[in-house]
């Protein structure tokens, strides 16, 4: 088990270096710039369908005080409609929940 995770890590990492060396011969600007947005947009991508089709995930980020304003932008940028009402929704049950069981307790 330890040696594929080894292998799957060293995989990675070569990926990693492949793609950071082909973006240094194709991409103007600061590679590793590009690496990291494109990682953040496919990572806030991927979050997003969770969002939409896992009420745990949803209910779980809006416990935990949703997002910062920055990428709270950034998945409201990538989202579609439906699903920013759906979270926000969600965010306001929590919040709303919080403060009730506040007020009694």
């Amino acid at each position: 088990m330890q040696n594929n995770i080894n292998r799957d890590t060293a995989n990675t990492n070569l990926i990693a270096k492949e793609n950071l060396l082909e973006r240094l011969l194709i991409e103007s600007g600061c590679a590793l710039c590009s690496m990291v947005m494109d990682y953040e947009f496919n990572f806030i991508a991927q979050l997003q369908n969770k969002i939409a089709n896992d009420e745990p995930v949803r209910i779980k980020i809006a416990e935990q005080g949703g997002f910062c304003d920055y990428h709270f932008r950034k998945l409201k940028r990538i989202a579609g409609g439906k699903t920013f009402i759906v979270f926000l929704k969600t965010i306001i049950e929590v919040f709303y929940y919080k403060r009730v069981n506040k007020c009694f307790n």
